[in-house]
């Protein structure tokens, strides 16, 4: 599915050049809507406007409440974004304006003392490209309930049921725990980013970690100790696992898991709507880490979890960030994810203007590859040659309705060892793409590991999922028995026991530690097979190298070309081919030879 983010109708409309505003919202508001149409876009991702009073002011209700309609009439799916810009939570700054108490906290290391304060200033609630806005804290019940109450309770009730009813999805955008400085981006794109909430120059910029009164009721009733007490070791860099670093982000990951993950989904449950969107920064373990404590808790309770493209280059698209997402989903039965998908990097960054359009469906069709069917773009449709947008879109399309039933087939499942991050996290001032720099070895070294041997499993083939420690029990549901450890010092003790209990077979590093409930224990009985074991599975053609492929049920196999060079195959079976850029299905013989030219994909199915 193809879904175009154009957020307000109002905004849209400005969008457009031959727009003439002596005519109708409704004339002018149809006029857009239909050249999305004319690009094979059947989707939108829609939002109240957020001027003049976001969530609260009629005017704007009864624009969006006309284009909701107008939509509706001409048969366009439709999600609601669910905050003004990003990162979502706050209702652009209604849930702090009624209820200051849920600002975000932190515990603060500054001049030898620990202390709790808000978590503002330096944070990506200060320093995203949207808007300096103080940020709701997501480790507490009674702010996430607060959001879901003005925001998604809010469309209810004011929109008419039949227009409510016409949307099948919220998605939300990049919440995050804020305790990580990040870059500040005034002056990029010769822009000064608005300003909600004054920036106090006067408070320091300094290490900080997670804080909220439920976190630390949780951590108390665990350990009988308050987080603060055992901040010292928690802030210490040590190049040894740490049981109490284990606690804490572990205490912090299940309490985001509970107060955000759960109150949201739950509430889109209720509504009858799907929680779709996605987290910040997906890309490394490290920075899951440090923004989420373990992100695959919190994916795992969306009905549609989603990753961020920001970049249309091959090598800047995430392996390890999409599969965690898609392993997220598969794992919880879901056979699908979505992405918000752009050149942003390229385009706005790099201010290299937009992506030819050839290098953008090679990109879309790597996150095909990987998982994703539900496409929203932010690429400027309206700079693309109609020709050009129609046919990235139109293809996308074509192959996720081909492959609606098609159930991914893993051979091996990566072990996404968060305890290792957690025992010996170090939370410092270096901004996301610093953090590596500044953790344990141990730690980092299992990063680069991990993220190289999704690359390489990617690119020979081998069918994988990850998984963490929160899914392990669904490792021996699906039947998986071949884990891979890459690089872990740490992993759960529940991992360990599948594998003494002869359930699975491990592949890769010998981990030194097993950590459960807060006991971190050394342990050495552990045996692996060596990685290079681990062959593809081959299909039912022969390939020439560079080929990508990925695995389903009923032999069938989606495949496509990255590279500048033909790639050939040979059908070793009677098969069907699918063109999804001519959406044409042709009967192959056995013994066929095909070319796949570079930016193009085919299905085979025998």
């Amino acid at each position: 599915m193809a879904y175009q983010i154009i957020h307000t109708f109002e905004g849209f409309i400005k969008s457009f050049k031959d727009i003439n505003s002596d005519d109708s919202l409704e004339y002018n508001i149809k006029k857009c809507l239909n050249e999305l149409k004319k690009r094979s876009i059947d989707g939108i991702v829609i939002n109240v406007d957020g001027n003049n009073g976001y969530l609260e002011n009629d005017k704007n209700w009864n624009t969006f409440i006309i284009g909701m309609t107008i939509a509706k009439k001409l048969g366009f799916k439709m999600w609601i974004y669910d905050e003004k810009g990003y990162p979502s939570g706050g209702a652009g700054g209604i849930v702090l304006r009624d209820n200051p108490q849920y600002e975000a906290k932190g515990i603060k290391f500054h001049n030898n003392s620990y202390y709790i304060s808000n978590i503002y200033e330096g944070s990506h609630a200060a320093g995203n490209f949207h808007e300096k806005r103080r940020y709701i804290n997501l480790l507490e019940t009674k702010a996430v309930k607060s959001f879901v109450k003005v925001t998604y309770e809010k469309y209810k009730e004011r929109l008419p049921k039949h227009l409510f009813d016409s949307f099948d999805a919220f998605f939300t955008d990049e919440p995050s725990l804020m305790t990580v400085v990040t870059e500040n981006p005034d002056g990029l794109f010769d822009k000064k980013i608005p300003v909600k909430d004054h920036i106090d120059t006067n408070i320091p910029i300094t290490p900080s970690i997670p804080y909220s009164d439920e976190l630390n009721e949780y951590y108390y009733n665990k350990y009988n100790k308050n987080i603060l007490d055992d901040s010292p070791e928690i802030f210490k860099y040590r190049e040894e696992p740490s049981e109490i670093k284990c606690r804490f982000y572990e205490a912090v990951s299940k309490t985001y898991e509970k107060t955000y993950s759960i109150v949201l989904s739950s509430a889109c449950k209720e509504l009858g709507k799907k929680l779709t969107g996605h987290l910040l920064f997906e890309e490394t373990p490290i920075m899951n880490v440090a923004f989420h404590g373990n992100p695959m808790r919190i994916l795992k309770h969306f009905q549609l979890p989603g990753v961020d493209l920001l970049s249309n280059i091959q090598k800047n698209i995430s392996i390890f960030g999409h599969k965690m997402v898609s392993s997220s989903a598969w794992l919880q039965g879901i056979n699908k994810i979505m992405t918000e998908t752009s050149d942003f990097f390229e385009r706005r960054l790099a201010n290299k203007g937009i992506t030819q359009h050839k290098k953008v469906i090679l990109a879309l069709y790597r996150q095909f590859a990987l998982g994703v069917r539900e496409f929203s773009f932010y690429y400027s449709y309206h700079l693309y040659n109609l020709k050009d947008y129609k046919f990235i879109t139109g293809t996308i399309k074509n192959l996720c309705e081909y492959a609606s039933d098609s159930e991914f087939i893993p051979d091996v499942a990566v072990y996404v060892s968060y305890e290792t991050i957690w025992s010996g996290f170090y939370p410092s001032l270096a901004t996301p793409y610093n953090l590596f720099n500044e953790q344990p070895e141990y730690v980092k070294n299992f990063e680069i590991k991990i993220i190289n041997m999704c690359e390489q499993l990617y690119e020979k083939n081998i069918q994988f999922i990850l998984f963490d420690e929160s899914t392990i029990e669904k490792i021996a549901e699906k039947g998986i028995t071949k884990v891979i450890l890459s690089n872990c010092t740490v992993i759960s003790k529940n991992l360990y026991d599948l594998y003494k209990n002869n359930k699975i077979e491990f592949y890769g590093n010998v981990p030194k530690y097993v950590y459960l409930d807060g006991i971190l224990t050394k342990m050495s009985d552990i045996k692996t097979n060596d990685i290079h074991e681990l062959k593809v599975k081959e299909p039912n053609f022969m390939y020439d190298n560079n080929l990508i492929f990925t695995t389903y049920a009923n032999n069938k196999y989606f495949c496509f070309n990255p590279s500048k060079s033909n790639i050939n195959i040979t059908l070793k079976k009677d098969s069907i081919v699918y063109d999804p850029a001519k959406n044409k299905e042709i009967p192959y013989k056995a013994n066929k030879n095909l070319i796949i030219e570079p930016n193009e994909s085919i299905f085979v199915k025998s």
